[in-house]
């Protein structure tokens, strides 16, 4: 399914690199045009978001009535109220999960075409990547000890960077006839090989090594964007949070640029301007369609009125049921009273048919 993806998806990649001739800048066009594609799945998170929002200061008065018990029970009572009354409004907080499942796919097949230049911007056929990838283990299997060399065939930024570091080399002509177009250029405007991985111990290429640290720094400030942006939890959940929220804070943004270690140069590159895009739209749609955000104290003051109203409607119901309906017939209100003849004669008869006669008032002549 991911290549079936990455079929449609690399039409815009191979005209952006004609356009352009680089592919650096070719990414960053790449990367924003995923970033529009998927923007208005973004836009119907933030709506969730902000209907997510609006319920806050109810749960946070749920959240009051369990404040200082800590005991399991009680959390589980806790958290069945407040699922309860989301879904009485309306809104469930896992409604945004469906949006991220249906991208991952999406990720995936995109993340095929950053990966693989040689089959969705070259347009070569397995066969011929196939003899490649042999031809060159063949060729460097000794410059190359560490290298497995079945890996480019998905990793083939690192193919083309390994052909790139041999001027001079050329395929055997069965497979040189096959290749109609130059390799792309994989340097960041010529001034370092973005088809290599990052490396400690490869000072040759260390500005490299800005990847992982502009990853971990661009991870981390787009966690703190969007939690600034997002209104403030309320005080039982954000006690509740606090421990977990301090360790995916620098979790996340660690094993980020972990990963950067272990792809080409230009992948994580392509992450990297991935975390600018995102940031700048999270700040975009906060100014559009902001959050309604609720102080301690606007939520006190709510709470007072929800009391003052539950108050004035138990004292509704209680006035309402003392007033008799209209359509009621009590018997305090008739009395027994001699009828006459006519219709007492009319009474026995009814009596005698099994149908009794309502009881007339006292002010009945």
């Amino acid at each position: 399914m991911f290549d079936w993806i990455a079929s449609i998806f690399q039409y815009p990649m191979q005209w952006f690199y004609s356009f352009t001739g680089s592919y650096v800048v070719s990414l960053i066009l790449f990367a924003l045009l995923v970033r529009i594609l998927f923007l208005p799945l973004s836009i119907h998170q933030q709506k969730l978001q902000i209907k997510g929002a609006k319920l806050r200061p109810r749960i946070a008065i749920i959240e009051k009535k369990y404040e200082g018990r800590t005991d399991p029970e009680s959390r589980q009572k806790m958290q069945q109220e407040i699922m309860e009354f989301q879904q009485k409004e309306g809104y469930s907080p896992f409604a945004g999960c469906l949006p991220m499942l249906l991208q991952l796919p999406v990720i995936m097949g995109i993340y095929q075409i950053v990966r693989k230049p040689l089959s969705y911007l070259m347009r070569l056929e397995g066969p011929t990547i196939t003899g490649m990838k042999d031809a060159l283990a063949n060729a460097f299997a000794n410059k190359y000890p560490g290298l497995n060399f079945d890996s480019l065939m998905e990793d083939q930024i690192r193919m083309i960077s390994i052909i790139k570091e041999t001027p001079g080399y050329s395929f055997p002509t069965d497979i040189a006839e096959q290749i109609h177009s130059p390799f792309p250029d994989l340097s960041f405007f010529g001034l370092f090989d973005m088809g290599q991985a990052p490396s400690l111990g490869n000072w040759a290429n260390w500005p490299l090594l800005l990847i992982p640290v502009l990853t971990f720094a661009l991870a981390y400030g787009s966690m703190k964007l969007t939690r600034k942006l997002n209104p403030a939890p309320t005080a039982a959940a954000s006690a509740d949070a606090a421990a977990s929220n301090k360790i995916m804070e620098f979790s996340m943004p660690i094993m980020s640029a972990v990963f950067t270690f272990m792809v080409p140069g230009a992948v994580g590159f392509y992450w990297l301007v991935g975390y600018v895009f995102s940031m700048l739209q999270t700040v975009m749609l906060a100014k559009l369609m902001p959050l309604p955000t609720f102080t301690e104290e606007e939520i006190r003051q709510y709470e007072k009125e929800m009391k003052a109203s539950k108050a004035i409607s138990r004292q509704a119901a209680a006035q309402q049921a003392k007033i008799r309906s209209r359509h009621h017939i009590d018997d305090e209100d008739y009395e027994s009273a001699p009828l006459p003849p006519s219709q007492q004669k009319k009474h026995d008869t009814a009596k005698k048919s099994g149908i009794e006669a309502a009881p007339q008032k006292k002010n009945e002549k």
